[in-house]
């Protein structure tokens, strides 16, 4: 069995809701907001533009994400969704 159809059968069991979204619309996915935070404070901290130093600033990055502005992203995307 493909392991997204593996995914959709133990999420429910597991106390999670599998929702698909619709591809090639980013806008719509709160995870591509986060992203654009990481990368965003990567890129102003990346002064030596060595891999490692990427590597270590891209964990910094995500290290300051926090809960709250993972469901201030997921609001934003669930209004966009709202005017579609």
């Amino acid at each position: 069995m493909c392991n997204v159809l593996n995914g959709d059968a133990v999420a429910p069991e597991k106390g999670h809701e599998v929702i698909r979204l619709t591809p090639y619309h980013c806008q719509y996915n709160a995870i591509e907001l986060i992203w654009t935070r990481v990368k965003r404070r990567v890129a102003k901290y990346n002064n030596t533009f060595k891999i490692v130093d990427i590597e270590s600033l891209t964990h910094e990055a995500l290290e300051v994400v926090t809960k709250e502005h993972w469901e201030k992203c997921v609001r934003h995307a669930e209004r966009l969704q709202e005017f579609r």
